[in-house]
């Protein structure tokens, strides 16, 4: 069963008028990725993404919570929208994108970011394990020398973060 993080502060999102969950969730990840890298952008981010001051508020607080979490849990250094490509044993191409790749001196932790309703995300996390052990496997794959150890969603619209540590396979110390 995977643990549910709430990091004692509630960061729920609100309906903000975006007519399409896709663009709602562009505009989200944008926020969230420029909040956490580049803050001093925010009074830009409004513009750029559609979104009001009171949802960037929002996105901030979860960011920083987040930041914080992973940062006690030893993952320090974070990377945002990571492009992957690996190569099929058939020789066919497959792409991703990792909504952010947190990663510390013993591994890595895999967060993906969703941001439409989930009012139980326990039940909803074990239908995305099979999407973050396929970025598990490509990050492997990519950047040989850590493990994985955590798998984590971000639900946006609820504040709330599920995740799970992977097991290390049979015969590993």
């Amino acid at each position: 069963m995977p643990a549910t993080i709430d990091p004692g502060r509630k960061f729920r999102l609100d309906p903000d008028g975006f007519g399409l969950a896709t663009d709602r969730g562009t505009a989200w990840h944008l926020a969230f990725r420029v909040l956490s890298e580049r803050p001093d952008m925010r009074a830009r981010l409004s513009t750029a993404s559609g979104l009001d001051p009171a949802t960037l508020d929002a996105i901030a607080a979860q960011s920083s919570a987040m930041r914080d979490w992973l940062a006690a849990q030893g993952y320090t250094r974070l990377h945002h929208e990571l492009p992957l490509q690996i190569t099929a044993l058939d020789g066919s191409q497959i792409n991703g994108v990792i909504d952010c790749l947190a990663e510390g001196p013993e591994g890595y932790a895999i967060i993906d970011h969703k941001s439409g309703p989930c009012p139980d995300p326990d039940t909803r996390f074990a239908t995305y394990l099979p999407q973050l052990r396929a970025y598990a496997a490509a990050v492997e794959q990519c950047m040989p020398g850590k493990p994985v150890r955590l798998l984590g969603i971000n639900w946006m619209n609820e504040g709330r973060l599920s995740s799970q540590r992977v097991s290390e396979p049979e015969g590993v110390t």
